[in-house]
């Protein structure tokens, strides 16, 4: 996943959740505008959203989810 950045500019992380069973599970985080995680099935459709934490660690909203589809084998 690749995003743009958050204006703010005390952003020290973005945290990325997957949408499960009707309720979002943190997946990862990152000091970076992209992400890459091994841990999802192949060839499978996925709702991904993310958020951006400050240096005192607020946390904004989370994006409007986006469905990605994993690459196949």
């Amino acid at each position: 996943l690749k995003w743009k950045p958050n204006p703010e500019p005390d952003i020290v992380t973005y945290k990325i959740y997957l949408r499960s069973f009707f309720r979002d599970k943190e997946i990862g985080s990152t000091g970076e505008l992209e992400f890459t995680t091994e841990s999802l099935k192949p060839d499978d459709e996925y709702s991904v959203s993310v958020t951006a934490v400050d240096k005192d660690g607020l946390e904004s909203e989370k994006s409007e989810p986006i469905t990605v589809r994993t690459l196949g084998q």
